[in-house]
């Protein structure tokens, strides 16, 4: 009973810690109010509703409260139809939001578009804006097109944590020209709100202005209260600075659709409140057959207005060629561009990512400078050939040593039984590569990673002694050299520094710290080739990977011997050196094996190249004296 009850209480304080937890997160973050307006039928809005909440929550900024159009009522207002940006603010303040998210949906053009809007409580203006617009003819069309203007919204705030925050991240700051954006002239009221959504959105992220919406309703009680005309298209500058000036804001964007030979035009201007100054002005034709030429268009202008595009890309590139590993290094830079789009022989290979790529092929590589309003031009062509950095070798003189371990002789261990007996061997001359082969040199020449632990300069692992039969056939076929592994005579030999037959417990030293990344210092991974002390030139024969050999494993004999193969067959092929999870196993004599066809994290490998034996000549000048 007793314990039972100590782990109910156990369950109920970790549910109060968690509890506790996230009412201390949610209280951090930013409170948005949704409402959804204009629908033809509830479900619709409802869905609108749960998708905008949706996409908030998913932020580490927000938290979302949905409020329907019953509650709007309940709240005593009008009934939930469009209301200006003032009018709203009043509403969230009463619910103690920061921001009120307000989406609607109308129809124009044959089809439906969701307009959506983010409004500071505090300050009146739009923060965030999107819209778009296709035909809604079922539920999966509905839910996706309410999803792409959610993510576009939330995308438009960048990551704020705070309202200070939003305010300096994102360029909404008080210090900001206010705008009221007013769309007049020809045309559905439909069509103007696809035009005012497009001019709200692209103001809003230009970082220039902050911008408040104003309802035809409330165009009509500002001309009721300033006693100006009926037709807003013949306004003047001079009036539109006065209804500016009843609207609390420092400029006014006005866009105006006029009918021109069988065509429409669509003119916009930002006009300052304070002295009637047009501060700037686009104009296109516009084209009311479609709803998609209709937003094209509308945010095209937009844009110009506020002068947004990034610009052309400029690619350069630096070589950079620090064997192992080679690269280029790409660079672009673009006015106004946040981020960019690389792309590879016309396909693309990063989206939305920083302005360097690393490119470990050859290939015609483009850049396109984006930022939160769409792509810039694409970039000139930036043709470059990467060569591949030859492996660096160590060269081996022939020599003779003793292979295997002495029980309590110089190496003061124990040795393992397949250790023994030590016995004399020779080897020729031969060049052994200074580092593992990395996963860049791999990549490079397989054309994919198999690596478990990521990373080029580190030693490429999860492969097996037959797939490095087909990567040393390609190596050797680029480079016109005759790759292999090294034999196990090879590998200790060039582990116990040649023909200065080293009588280190490691490759290189007595303290496995210093040699080889193991158990004891490797934080249970491998480590960029090259970083421990090097022995005779060579770099981790002790710890980081296992190495593959290329002898088949069978048991020593007491014979001397002379550049020995191993068996001619057996079921196991060698592997030497230990790896990031052993620390016995990294002594120089250690031996273990491993099926030709296995593969994990722990085994990679180093290569070999013969070196030629040159025939003596004798000196053309000593052989002339002779004949005298």
């Amino acid at each position: 009973m007793m314990a039972g009850m100590n782990k109910f209480l156990k369950i109920f304080i970790t549910f109060i810690i968690i509890f506790l937890g996230v009412s201390v997160v949610t209280a951090q973050k930013l409170r948005v109010s949704i409402y959804v307006i204009g629908g033809e039928a509830s479900g619709d809005n409802k869905v609108l509703a749960s998708k905008m909440a949706q996409a908030i929550n998913k932020s580490s900024a927000y938290t979302a409260t949905e409020r329907t159009a019953d509650f709007l009522k309940q709240l005593g207002k009008e009934q939930a139809g469009r209301k200006d940006d003032a009018s709203i603010v009043k509403l969230a303040k009463q619910e103690d939001s920061d921001y009120m998210c307000v989406a609607e949906i109308s129809t124009t053009q044959n089809a439906d578009f969701v307009t959506a809007r983010l409004i500071d409580v505090n300050t009146g203006s739009v923060v965030a804006s999107s819209g778009d617009g296709k035909r809604i003819e079922d539920l999966p069309s509905l839910m996706k097109i309410a999803e792409t203007v959610a993510k576009q919204l939330l995308a438009g705030l960048g990551k704020a944590s705070t309202a200070a925050d939003l305010a300096s991240k994102s360029g909404f700051s008080g210090d900001k020209g206010k705008v009221a954006v007013y769309v007049t002239g020809v045309g559905d009221p439909s069509d103007h709100k696809v035009i005012t959504s497009k001019l709200m959105d692209a103001i809003a992220r230009s970082n220039k202005y902050t911008t408040v919406e104003r309802t035809d309703d409330f165009l009509a009680q500002l001309r009721k209260e300033n006693g100006l005309v009926a037709d807003t298209s013949s306004l003047d500058d001079g009036q539109i600075a006065g209804l500016g000036a009843g609207a609390d804001v420092d400029f006014v964007c006005v866009a105006d659709v006029s009918e021109v030979r069988g065509g429409y035009f669509l003119s916009v201007r930002i006009v300052d409140v304070n002295n009637a100054d047009v501060k700037a002005s686009a104009d296109d034709a516009i084209d009311f057959d479609d709803i998609n030429s209709l937003m094209r268009v509308a945010y095209a202008v937009a844009e110009k207005l506020v002068t947004v595009h990034p610009g052309r890309a400029v690619i350069s590139g630096k070589a950079t060629n620090t064997c192992p590993d080679l690269n280029v290094t790409l660079s672009a830079t673009a006015d106004d561009a946040v981020s960019f789009k690389w792309y590879k022989d016309k396909q693309i290979i990063r989206g939305a990512s920083e302005n360097t790529y690393s490119a470990t092929q050859s290939g015609t590589y483009y850049a396109v400078g984006v930022n939160q309003f769409g792509d810039g031009p694409m970039s000139d062509v930036k043709e470059i050939e990467i060569k591949f950095c030859k492996i660096e070798m160590t060269n081996f003189s022939p020599g003779t040593f003793t292979m295997g371990c002495s029980d309590k002789g110089a190496e003061g261990v124990e040795c393992e039984r397949d250790e023994k007996p030590a016995h004399q061997v020779t080897v020729g001359g031969f060049g052994i590569s200074k580092y593992e082969i990395t996963q860049a040199q791999w990549q490079t020449i397989m054309g994919y990673n198999p690596s478990y632990f990521k990373g080029d300069n580190l030693p490429v692992e999860n492969v097996s002694w037959d797939e490095i039969q087909i990567f040393i056939r390609k190596l050797s076929q680029l480079f016109k050299e005759k790759y292999r592994l090294p034999t196990e005579a090879e590998w200790e030999f060039a582990a116990k520094g040649g023909t200065k037959n080293q009588t280190f417990l490691y490759s290189g030293s007595d303290i496995e710290n210093e040699v080889a990344w193991c158990d004891i210092n490797s934080e249970g991974k491998t480590h960029p080739v090259g970083t421990k002390k090097a022995s005779a030139g060579v770099w981790d024969m002790s710890g980081n990977v296992w190495e593959w050999c290329n002898d088949y494993y069978e048991p020593y004999t007491n014979t001397a011997q002379t550049d020995p193969q191993g068996a001619k067959f057996a079921e196991n092929r060698v592997i030497r050196g230990g790896a990031w999870n052993k620390g016995s196993a990294c002594r120089v004599t250690y031996r273990y094996y491993r099926l030709s066809g296995y593969r994990d994290n722990t085994i990679g490998f180093r290569l070999v190249l013969p070196l030629e034996t040159k025939v003596k000549t004798e000196d053309p000048k000593k052989s002339r004296d002779r004949r005298r």
